[in-house]
């Protein structure tokens, strides 16, 4: 199921169910052995690192499966369960370097490579884009619960469900193939997004590199987050596996994008003026 779901380019990502697979395997396996079998709190902590490692196995973070289920999962994370985690996400992590499913012999899924350094201005605009996701984060919060509410309290949606996970289908290929770049799917979209646009490759597209359409490039991104976080917020909740960890990275980095977009156009346009007068006029790309 979940590999038809991601296949089918709905708005959820597979990093969610990736965890719930790891822990009903876990459960499974505790059943073998007695000294977790007749002991539920065992039980937790081979769940806890369980949701560890599902994590770790779905962004290759093992560091970050540790976390998530410290903050997630558990009510009470003592320090051996840490360790054991940490070493559980950690094989976990090299299992699935060693069968290299995507071809790329990498631990990290989603890789951004950065050739220049930032600068203390660029604070500012980190925190613009993070105002901008949460009110998109806030978005989804608000009315993606009423979807869900609205979906258990409708008889008829209760009576065909598989008719509305038809229809949210429908609409999103509606919405996604008019635009070769939404066609994508959701992990190769984001790695496009985080493409270096100074380094031309296979991840790199023209059109988001565009500097003599920029404005039309940015209006594209932000045209494209909102269809996105549309999507996001009638897709989770459908009777099908999925997750809101890549919908979430994908509308973060479109917005995000679309910032880098504005701030170099109107460095491109201003010059070395006000918050851009850090860059030297042999540095026009240092916002680029």
């Amino acid at each position: 199921g979940l590999a038809l779901v991601v296949a089918s380019g709905l708005m959820v990502g597979m990093e969610g169910p990736c965890v719930h697979v790891a822990c009903c395997t876990a459960n499974i396996l505790s059943r073998l052995f007695p000294k977790y079998r007749g002991n539920e709190a065992k039980k937790r902590e081979l769940l806890s690192c369980a949701c560890a490692a599902g994590v770790a196995v779905a962004f290759g973070a093992p560091v970050g499966g540790v976390l998530f289920a410290l903050e997630e999962a558990s009510t009470y994370f003592p320090p051996k369960m840490m360790w054991r985690a940490l070493f559980c996400a950690i094989i976990a992590t090299l299992s699935v370097q060693l069968l290299n499913p995507n071809k790329s012999k990498k631990f990290v899924v989603f890789e951004v490579t950065y050739h220049h350094q930032w600068m203390l201005v660029e604070v500012v605009f980190f925190a613009l884009v993070g105002v901008v996701g949460g009110m998109a984060g806030a978005t989804f919060n608000t009315y993606n619960p009423r979807v869900v509410a609205r979906r258990k309290g409708s008889a008829l949606m209760k009576a065909w469900p598989i008719t509305e996970v038809m229809l949210v289908t429908l609409l999103t290929c509606v919405i996604d193939f008019p635009f070769a770049l939404m066609r994508l799917s959701n992990s190769d979209f984001l790695a496009l997004l985080f493409s270096d646009c100074s380094v031309r490759d296979a991840k790199t597209d023209a059109s988001l590199c565009s500097t003599a359409f920029s404005d039309q490039v940015a209006i594209f991104l932000v045209g494209c987050a909102c269809a996105k976080l549309f999507l996001a917020i009638i897709s989770n909740g459908l009777k099908v596996p999925g997750g809101i960890f890549v919908p979430s990275l994908i509308i973060g980095a479109l917005l995000g994008r679309a910032m880098g977009v504005v701030i170099q156009t109107l460095h491109r346009g201003l010059g070395d003026v006000g918050a851009f007068a850090v860059c030297t006029s042999s540095s026009a790309s240092c916002f680029g």
